[in-house]
């Protein structure tokens, strides 16, 4: 039970605060950022969802399937 817990309260700490962000996919076609991970008490915590806008992306394919995402403006990018 104890599994079940800390997944449920993982999943809502993300959802919860996140979902308008996310969502925001709908508008452009897809969303991009990062989600932030920190180690509690030897177990691996959602911590944080840093969003991109997606005018500041560009969606990078590889035989037209997804790969990821670049920043544009950001220092030190290619």
């Amino acid at each position: 039970m104890e599994v079940a817990k800390f997944i449920d309260k993982t999943l809502k700490n993300f959802w919860k605060p996140n979902i308008s962000k996310i969502l925001r996919s709908i508008e452009y076609g897809y969303t991009a950022g990062e989600i932030i991970y920190k180690l509690k008490e030897d177990k691996i915590h959602f911590h944080a969802y840093k969003e991109f806008h997606p005018r500041d992306c560009v969606v990078l394919t590889r035989d037209h399937e997804y790969e990821g995402f670049r920043v544009k403006g950001m220092q030190g990018a290619n």
